[in-house]
């Protein structure tokens, strides 16, 4: 459940507020703001201070960041937003990448430069104690290194700005090395962790968990092996974050905050909603299936026995989602699986109870907002969500939970030689219990030993299908070096077949299954992300562009 939603209503009501000061127009990198605050009249008192705190939080990040980055990647499918399949398709250029994470740092939405207009201005507060100062500025440095890490990861390298800049500076300013950026941010987490509490003192607010969260992601993201274990198990040492019971539940609304979540971006109903519930419903409930996960995905979740599809004696392909990892069906909802009073047929033109359009009929064209692979997203999803709900969800998105600290500790572990049967004991093992007994109520999980072949490989796939569509899996597929693998490749959808209306028994005449694309990955440049084309002409020419764009 939500706690203490005045302190969250409070929190955004400010968000609102300070909206109305940071305006401006500016395209590049931090640029200083024309109307930014007055700093004769502004940054004088505590309130002004956490006000301009708050103001930094604005869209530190957007759900759509999260849901939607899986569908650049082998995970899922997104028909509609066009910058989204170029990139998918390996077709980005500068002038279609996708720039949401703000290269350039164009207008109010850039969080880094509102991070170095707070950290600038914090000193003129008269009347803030010290410790309160630190720890505004600790959390205001995480929000900071957060942009970076995004940045370094998608860009490669990236201008290092931490203070505000004036339209004159800007000009001419370089692109840093990644490894100076990367080291400069791990130092600002190391000295903001002791100066964050625990607990945050309102809901939403960054904690010390957090910071050791993002300094880990980071640390793994930059194959620094040791240090990113080490720091994994100071979180899991802090014991405070546990796994939740349920991992299906995990995601509703009704658990959000729960004790697995470390860090999540609050959304309220009617005060700082969210479209993700419009997003990623079935088009039956007036959703329009925008991210639609595909076959490869499907694919990647074993068996009870604990093999793949491809390995285990007990797969079925005449009943493909029977006897896998109960994960499968928590994440995604199959062909013939029951959804608000319903078996799911992508594979009928009309309703075959109703008569009429089927809405959930996967071709194309059908109608606007059918899954294109006949596969619909369970997680982050609820079949009690109500229509008017769909552009006004209150549901929190999560960006870092105990799974993924977990994960980060196994698979650095493994790299670092380090791994034993105890830490797979301590993670993998412990997500694998979790998901096919505690989820399922099955007897037993299929245990992964440290003599098991190909052990990164199973490491790896368990961090896919423990957080598939929790937008990782880009970063993921990058940082290993196997997207141009997985990426050049025919993609498709489920298997076509029949499915009955009173039973949900999915029957198959054949062995077609529905063709979504081709695509393909450029390993000389698709590592990258193409810069924006209108922050190298801002720049008068001092960014230089990735190579091969």
């Amino acid at each position: 459940m939500k706690t203490d939603r005045s302190k969250i209503f409070s929190i955004f009501l400010l968000i609102i507020l300070i909206s109305t000061f940071v305006s401006c127009n500016d395209d590049f990198l931090d640029r200083y703001p024309e109307s930014s605050l007055n700093e004769k009249t502004f940054w004088r008192t505590p309130e002004d201070a956490k006000m301009g705190l708050v103001g930094c939080y604005r869209w530190w990040d957007d759900y759509a960041h999260i849901i939607w980055f899986d569908a650049l990647t082998d995970n899922a499918k997104n028909p509609f937003d066009a910058r989204i399949p170029f990139m998918a398709l390996g077709e980005q250029s500068p002038y279609t990448t996708w720039d949401f994470f703000q290269y350039g740092g164009g207008a109010e939405e850039s969080p880094i430069r509102r991070c170095n207009d707070f950290l600038k201005n914090i000193e003129n507060v008269v009347g803030l104690s010290d410790s309160i100062k630190q720890q505004y500025i600790a959390e205001v440095k995480f929000i900071r290194a957060y942009d970076y890490w995004r940045k370094t990861s998608l860009y490669g390298d990236v201008p290092l700005v931490t203070t505000p800049l004036t339209l004159e500076e800007s000009n001419g300013f370089k692109r840093t090395l990644k490894k100076t950026v990367v080291d400069y941010i791990l130092n600002d987490l190391e000295t903001s962790i002791p100066r964050l509490p625990v607990d945050a003192p309102e809901v939403g607010r960054v904690t010390r968990g957090a910071a050791l969260a993002l300094k880990a992601r980071i640390e793994l993201c930059n194959e620094m092996w040791e240090e990113a274990a080490a720091t994994a198990k100071s979180v899991m040492d802090m014991n405070k974050y546990s796994l939740f019971q349920k991992y299906e539940e995990i995601f509703w609304e009704e658990n959000e905050n729960n004790v697995e979540v470390i860090f999540d971006i609050q959304y309220v109903k009617g005060t700082y909603w969210n479209q993700l519930w419009q997003h990623i419903m079935p088009h039956g409930e007036g959703g329009w299936s925008a991210v639609a996960p595909v076959q490869q995905l499907v694919d990647a979740y074993i068996c009870l026995d604990g093999k793949s599809i491809e390995e285990s004696a007990i797969y079925n392909p005449d009943k493909p989602f029977d006897r896998r990892d109960p994960r499968l069906r928590y994440t995604i909802i199959c062909p013939g699986d029951q959804w608000n009073g319903r078996y799911m047929d992508p594979f009928s033109l009309v309703d075959q109870k109703a008569g009429g359009n089927n809405l959930d009929y996967y071709v194309k064209w059908a109608q606007y907002g059918s899954s294109i692979s006949g596969y619909h997203l369970r997680k982050w999803n609820h079949p009690s969500v109500k229509t008017a709900d769909l552009n006004d969800g209150g549901l929190n998105v999560i960006i870092f939970r105990y799974a993924e600290i977990l994960l980060t500790y196994a698979e650095a572990m493994y790299e670092a030689n380090k791994l034993t049967q105890d830490v797979l004991d301590q993670t993998v093992n412990k997500l694998r219990d979790r998901a096919f007994v505690r989820s399922a109520g099955l007897i037993t999980y299929p245990k992964v030993l440290i003599t098991t072949p190909n052990l990164r490989d199973v490491i790896r796939n368990e961090r896919r299908v423990e957080l598939a569509m929790e937008g990782l899996r880009w970063y993921d597929i990058t940082r290993w070096k196997i997207a141009e693998n997985v990426m050049n490749t025919d993609v498709y959808g489920a298997r076509i077949g029949i499915v009955n209306p009173t039973t949900g028994v999915v029957t198959y005449e054949g062995n077609e299954s529905i063709f979504i694309e081709k695509r393909k990955f450029d390993a000389s440049k698709n590592y990258l992300f193409a810069i924006p084309q209108y922050v190298i002409d801002n720049s008068k020419g001092s960014i230089e562009q990735n190579p091969g764009y």
